[in-house]
């Protein structure tokens, strides 16, 4: 099983078009990606303890202008 908002910040971290749609609206970006409404909320608090808490020990977080994950 894959974990949909890990999936989307490391698509984040590398992929221009999503950059620029999760700038403008980063709720809307993340759900026409289908992330659960609990992974946006988490998002949007900028709670980075808490998003590398749900991420797991497998992923390293960013937070410069958006919050982006890559897989250790």
């Amino acid at each position: 099983m894959t974990d949909k908002l890990a999936d989307f910040m490391v698509d984040l971290a590398s992929n221009k078009g999503l950059q620029e749609a999760y700038k403008n609206s980063p709720e809307e970006a993340m759900k026409r990606h289908d992330i659960d409404d609990s992974d946006v909320q988490l998002m949007i608090s900028k709670d980075y303890e808490a998003i590398k808490s749900r991420l797991g020990t497998d992923y390293t977080i960013a937070h410069n202008t958006i919050t982006t994950a890559a897989k250790l």
